[in-house]
């Protein structure tokens, strides 16, 4: 099951066993209502944040990641903290 480009716009990708993909279905259909502008260039699911060219969830993605990050960072240097407080009292 591979990727394809879409046969109408030749911009997103699609699985092959998919005829269109998502905007072109909609714009065929005639359905504008969903129209909210420009999608995300990341996940091209959502709309993007005005004066971005992504969505609010996969802009946030990294932050939340990096927060993980500094959260377990912070824990483990408390935690060394800890062990050479011992270690200098002895």
């Amino acid at each position: 099951m591979g990727f394809i480009k879409c046969p109408r716009c030749e911009l997103n990708y699609i699985e092959e066993s998919e005829g269109f993909c998502k905007i072109c279905k909609r714009e065929m259909q005639g359905d504008n209502s969903g129209d909210d502008g420009e999608l995300c260039t990341i996940c091209n699911e959502r709309p993007v944040i005005p004066g971005k060219d992504v969505c609010i969830v996969c802009l946030m993605q990294p932050t939340m990641t990096m927060r993980r990050t500094l959260t377990v960072m912070l824990k483990r240097l408390k935690l060394s903290m800890k062990v050479l407080s011992a270690l200098l009292i002895l």
